[in-house]
């Protein structure tokens, strides 16, 4: 039930919830330990500095992270993992639709900089999907986990549990 006024959960949220989900689903996939956040979103401490006579908001952590290659645009979570025709799958996660406090549905849409990546990606052979919290995402790995193996790929190495451990000498 939506009540006018409550937001659903956060991206964040829903983003976290999925990764609890992947975790359980290592048993059948090994192969999902590949799977990481792409850390491009999110605020960043920023303190007032004086640029020519005037008063700005600077990141230090956010100028940092762009000089090392942080992206507007690029999606929340990759897979790595060749299936089919894909070279991996990248997901944009989005909250759930909520109703605002006049009752108004709220849909969060994409940024330019997010359909430009989407269609570079796309371009690229990756499969690019925006989800709309979890359950969107639990969907799309479902169908993504049911594409045969890429070409050039070696799933069967993830089955085996020495293959799967981080060492120091790694």
């Amino acid at each position: 039930m939506e009540i006018p006024g409550m937001k659903s959960r956060s991206e964040e949220e829903e983003q976290a919830s999925f990764f609890d989900y992947l975790a359980g689903q290592m048993r059948d996939h090994p192969w999902l330990v590949v799977a990481h956040a792409v850390p491009n979103g999110g605020a960043r401490p920023a303190r007032t500095v004086m640029r020519r006579g005037k008063a700005c908001r600077v990141s230090v952590e956010g100028q940092k992270l762009k000089r090392q290659g942080l992206r507007k645009g690029v999606p929340d979570v990759s897979i790595p993992a060749p299936r089919g025709p894909y070279h991996g799958l990248y997901i944009e996660f989005k909250r759930l639709p909520y109703l605002d406090a006049k009752g108004h549905k709220v849909k969060e849409s994409l940024s330019p900089e997010q359909r430009a990546y989407r269609r570079w990606l796309t371009a690229l052979g990756f499969l690019v999907v925006t989800c709309f919290g979890k359950d969107d995402a639990v969907t799309i790995l479902h169908y993504y986990a049911a594409i045969p193996p890429g070409p050039g790929t070696d799933y069967s190495l993830f089955k085996d549990p020495e293959f799967l451990t981080v060492t120091k000498g790694d």
